[in-house]
């Protein structure tokens, strides 16, 4: 049995389907940057709160960390919160109207995501401890989310980082750590950066970009 499955892997690999076959790097964080979420978790490990991930995608990130609380027994529920359907055509045409981006650009994003893909993902790996949910962010009511520890928000266009920031405060506990990716000057994806900017400013703190992209709020 060993032989033949030998022996249809090396078929397999003469063809396009090797892509599949050998590892791959599949993050689109580098490893400093996973490593300092990780890093995050373990700070916050004895605040009050669920770890809230909003923007989560292909499920990559969520499976790392998950594997990560599990080694560090850490008992924290995490919360996922995703459209699973790519960005909203409402955040598409803010984009072009207010912030003078293509909304054609950001049409075809992520639109190959699904809950169901999510889902499999999860259980792919066992992971049991998370909480998917399929909702757009802005209308979302996260009081059933109760309290926040960590959060990662990844939602990159400006209108649904600005309604995550505004809906995580009142939920972060204190000793909680916020963090938002793509703040960093981008063609496309700077609306994050201008959302954690006014969010920063309009609360009166100072902003922090660590990692070359993470804008880092500390409450």
């Amino acid at each position: 049995m060993g032989s033949v499955r030998r022996a249809g892997f090396r078929l397999a690999a003469l063809t396009p389907l090797r892509k599949y076959l050998y590892h791959r790097y599949s993050y689109s964080f580098t490893p400093s940057q996973l490593s300092f979420l990780v890093e995050c978790l373990n700070r916050t490990a004895e605040v009050e709160g669920n770890i809230v991930e909003i923007g989560c995608a292909y499920g990559q990130t969520t499976v790392f960390l998950d594997r990560h609380l599990d080694a560090s027994k850490d008992p924290r529920t995490y919360v996922c919160i995703d459209t699973f359907d790519g960005f909203t055509a409402t955040d598409r045409d803010y984009e072009e109207r207010v912030r003078g981006k293509s909304s054609a650009a950001y049409e075809h994003c992520f639109s190959d995501v699904s809950l169901r893909g999510f889902q499999r993902t999860l259980a792919n790996n066992n992971v049991t401890r998370v909480t998917p949910i399929k909702a757009d962010i802005k209308s979302y009511n996260m009081e059933a989310v109760t309290a926040i520890s960590f959060c990662l928000i990844d939602v990159d266009l400006y209108l649904p980082v600005k309604a995550a920031l505004d809906k995580v405060l009142g939920l972060a506990r204190p000793g909680s750590m916020v963090i938002v990716d793509d703040c960093q000057e981008h063609p496309l994806w700077d609306g994050a950066l201008q959302a954690y900017e006014e969010f920063t400013a309009s609360h009166h703190i100072v902003p922090e970009i660590v990692e070359g992209q993470f804008g880092l709020i500390r409450l």
